[in-house]
């Protein structure tokens, strides 16, 4: 009996065997299939990876002489390609981290990722400096230049600006890489945090003149409105404090990724948007606001004491006076319901006369 019982287990386990192995080939089959689709996917991004870095090496092993205008399209096309080129290495960070750690294609890709990121701190750091000084470069340049020459130095500024604070979102981008990478970050980080504090607190700054130079103008405006000067000056103003508003929007993404506390410069972008947005309930900004406020309500309240004591006396006279005259009318009227027919009539006669 024991043996019979043995040898119908022994037959229920095959039968189990044989119904579930077409499953577990094709799960099997299925992972294999999903890694080899992964690992393609980043043979792709490597080899496109390579063609691109390969690419960039041409703007750094020719050297032809041009013309300034020349020059500058160059370096400028060569600074966009760079920065494309590092935003393209997070994606294929992104990508490894989907295989397995002791799988050889990560091992491979991810060596060739550490040579070709080491440095990447000066690289990004002096890429910014030289970004700064084509920018005062050209912004010197513009007082000299007329017609369509003063407005293409201008669309090369705004261009180069653009391409810094994009170059300092990138800067924030790559830290989640170099530590997945096992490259040491700390020091760079540090140095990255400093430059973009240093740009918000400076777009803080300069908001705060713009906001102040159109007051001014709007001023100036009111005493002198046929000045056409004044409404090109407000125009330019204007324009300038939304080139800087969007600015700093940048700036405190940037700081944000890093996992900087950014409530002070949000609190100052909703203020200076002129209009609430969602912004104001995230973290601390709303308490900023509010305690900014709260600081300018107190300020007035020490300068003006007198006057809004005795504004305030005033109101409150006036709504003592509303009272007591509302008083006096609902005596009137209850007197005059409760009078007879015969003193009514006669007070009606000595209201006439």
């Amino acid at each position: 009996m024991p043996a019979l019982k043995k040898h119908l287990i022994h037959r229920i386990a095959l039968g189990i065997a044989l119904v579930l192995c077409p499953f577990l080939v094709s799960a099997q089959e299925t992972n294999t299939s999903d890694l080899a689709q992964k690992e393609q996917a980043v043979r792709d991004l490597q080899t496109r990876f390579d063609v691109d870095f390969s690419k960039l090496q041409i703007y750094e092993q020719v050297r032809v002489k041009t013309s300034q205008a020349e020059e500058d399209a160059l370096l400028y096309r060569r600074d966009s390609e760079a920065l494309a080129l590092l935003s393209r290495t997070g994606k294929m960070a992104q990508t490894l981290a989907d295989l397995p750690e002791n799988n050889a294609t990560r091992i491979e890709v991810e060596s060739q990722l550490r040579q070709r990121l080491a440095g990447i701190d000066t690289l990004i750091i002096g890429g910014l400096e030289r970004l700064n000084r084509r920018i005062d470069e050209a912004r010197a340049r513009v007082p000299s230049l007329k017609g369509v020459d003063q407005f293409q130095a201008r669309a090369q500024i705004s261009s180069l600006q653009d391409l810094r604070y994009k170059t300092m979102r990138a800067m924030a981008e790559i830290f989640p890489t170099l530590e997945m990478l096992g490259i040491p970050y700390e020091d760079f980080r540090r140095q990255a945090e400093l430059i973009l504090t240093r740009q918000a607190e400076r777009l803080v700054a300069l908001l705060s003149f713009s906001e102040a130079a159109t007051a001014e103008i709007a001023a100036e405006h009111s005493a002198n409105p046929g000045n056409s000067e004044l409404v090109l000056a407000y125009s330019e103003i204007q324009a300038q404090h939304e080139q800087e508003l969007a600015q700093l929007i940048q700036i405190t993404d940037a700081l944000g990724l890093m996992g900087v506390n950014v409530s002070t410069y949000r609190a100052v972008i909703v203020k200076q948007r002129g209009v609430l947005s969602v912004d104001i309930f995230k973290g601390k900004v709303l308490q900023n606001i509010l305690a900014e406020y709260y600081e300018s309500i107190r300020f007035y309240l020490h300068e003006n004491a007198v006057n809004v004591v005795l504004k305030t006396l005033f109101i409150i006279l006036i709504f003592f006076a509303a009272r007591l005259l509302s008083k006096l009318a609902r005596r009137a009227a209850k007197a005059g319901v409760q009078r007879s027919k015969s003193g009514l009539s006669q007070l009606h006669k000595n209201v006439l006369v």
